[in-house]
């Protein structure tokens, strides 16, 4: 009786997992205990599981099959244990039975299996000598403590591995958060060219990219705008305004003249006043304060990109590290990316665009640490050309790793522009990806998908303490921030979420 139903259990197991092959990998790479192993695992367990049917179905083998049947749910028992009071979340399913229970039902299913396990194998006993039935209990007994031991390593083992690779040597295999964000309510902008300036008390600003002379001043609900004249001070022909809030405090840049407007934030005309011109060409600019700046610039030779501090305090001062940037196989384009600033724990970051890594900077300029985005795509894939009057341009549109990017709290959200392992490619035509980073602990922390609308993707998103704000085609959608996200914000591990 006891090894027809192992025999059955075991091989509905393996045909259903067979049947949606593709379905059980993308699960497995989603399971916070054995992402990286998801390739490998996702094989052995249906070979496993068939082998065990098959020694359970010969008589010479079947104790054999037994005991390896009571090793098997050991292993799954203390994963699904695991999952439920030891990981970061708690995954949708696991497929094949798992696809119709909840895991605290899975696991009380579990529990009892292993009971039958031991009883078959206890009960297989069979001897009329007394002496000789104790010595084969007590045999089996060991085999049976042994081989549970054995179970449950293996799965601690890989519970802890794949947490080190998945964390901090990724190898590309992406673990998507238990509903992070809930979408909350949306805004209609009209049209597609606005970006995020920032966020001041209970209200975001967008600057538009085609109108650069006016603000859209928006409550955090959504239920309001109000457009805002700005009146730069003197006359200059702009090729590329921008601007930024920093607290109570509205900047605009224009790196090609070069000039650096402030004015404090009001509800009527803002007329901005000029604060630095021709102290510092540059590229990007971020304030990290009323009177300092980051920026990126070129050097003298126009080629390389370099970082620069702009401190304004006294007299105009601006300080260049030609280091931190430093291009591979000599490619000028390799060192693009984006200069993050962390306003709420002062700290400041760069990521490339086109290769996996990410630099922290002191506030002095200095190289105080790397990590890497979860990709691996280490030397940037750019083809270039250069033409007879020796600029050099890209001959092809480059692989972009890293698309749009924002940080709050010690978490940079990376809009990714590379599909990961065991991901369906349907997520990526209707989804942008976010992937997050930690980076206090320089790890991958977990991924999330924000929905096109109207067959276009997120194009700027802007993180606060509560919500996540995205840019969406014409819309302006709000998302709730849960537990994943604000938790990893406030430096603890994430508790766990259960299936809703």
């Amino acid at each position: 009786m006891f090894p027809t139903f192992f025999i059955l259990l075991f091989i509905y197991a393996s045909v259903s997992k067979l049947l949606d092959f593709e379905n059980f990998q993308v699960q497995l790479a989603q399971s916070p205990l054995l992402s990286a192993y998801a390739g490998s695992i996702s094989y052995s367990v249906i070979i496993i599981e068939l082998l065990i049917a098959l020694l359970l179905s010969l008589s010479k083998t079947r104790l054999l099959g037994l005991l390896a049947s009571f090793g098997l749910m050991i292993a799954f028992t203390v994963y699904i244990y695991l999952i439920l009071y030891h990981s970061e979340f708690v995954p949708c399913s696991c497929g094949g039975i798992l696809e119709n229970m909840g895991w605290a039902t899975h696991l009380i299913f579990n529990i009892i299996t292993v009971i039958l396990a031991a009883l078959a194998i206890i009960l297989s006993t069979s001897s009329e000598n007394k002496s000789q039935i104790i010595r084969t209990l007590s045999s089996r007994i060991l085999s049976m403590v042994v081989t549970s031991l054995f179970g449950a390593a293996i799965v601690i083992f890989l519970f802890y591995s794949s947490e080190y690779i998945i964390k901090k040597e990724n190898n590309f295999t992406r673990r998507f958060l238990n509903h992070p964000i809930l979408q909350e309510n949306f805004m209609e902008l009209g049209i597609d060219s606005y970006y995020f300036a920032g966020v001041s008390g209970n209200f975001i600003y967008l600057a538009n990219k085609t109108s650069p002379f006016q603000i859209l001043k928006i409550d955090l609900q959504l239920t309001s705008s109000k457009l805002i004249n700005l009146v730069p001070e003197g006359n200059y022909r702009f090729k590329s305004l921008s601007y930024e809030v920093l607290g109570q405090e509205l900047f605009a840049f224009d790196g090609s003249i070069p000039i650096i407007y402030k004015a404090p934030i009001t509800d009527s005309e803002i007329k901005l006043k000029t604060i630095s011109l021709n102290d510092a060409f540059f590229s990007q600019i971020v304030a990290l304060d009323s009177c300092n700046f980051a920026l990126r610039t070129k050097t003298e030779y126009n080629t390389d990109n370099v970082l620069g501090l702009l401190n304004l305090s006294h007299k105009p001062e601006v300080r260049l590290n030609k280091s931190i940037l430093s291009a591979k196989d000599q490619n000028i384009f390799d060192t693009d990316g984006k200069l993050l600033f962390d306003k709420s724990n002062k700290e400041l970051y760069y990521i490339f665009f086109y290769r996996n890594q990410i630099l922290k900077i002191s506030n002095s300029l200095n190289l105080i640490g790397t990590m890497k985005t979860i990709d691996i795509t280490s030397v940037s894939k750019i083809e270039t050309i250069k033409l007879k009057d020796g600029t050099i341009k890209m001959s092809r549109p480059p692989q972009v790793n890293n698309l749009s990017t924002n940080l709050h709290r010690g978490l940079i959200f990376n809009k990714s522009g590379l599909m990961g392992k065991y991901e369906p490619k349907e997520s990526w035509k209707s989804s942008s990806i976010i992937d997050i980073y930690k980076v206090n602990s320089s790890q991958y922390w977990g991924s999330f998908y924000v929905q096109h609308r109207g067959g276009k993707s997120l194009s700027h998103m802007l993180v606060t303490d509560h919500y996540l704000f995205a840019l969406v085609g014409n819309d302006l959608i709000r998302y709730k921030l849960r537990q994943p996200i604000t938790d990893g914000m406030n430096g603890v591990m994430p508790k766990n979420h259960k299936k809703e």
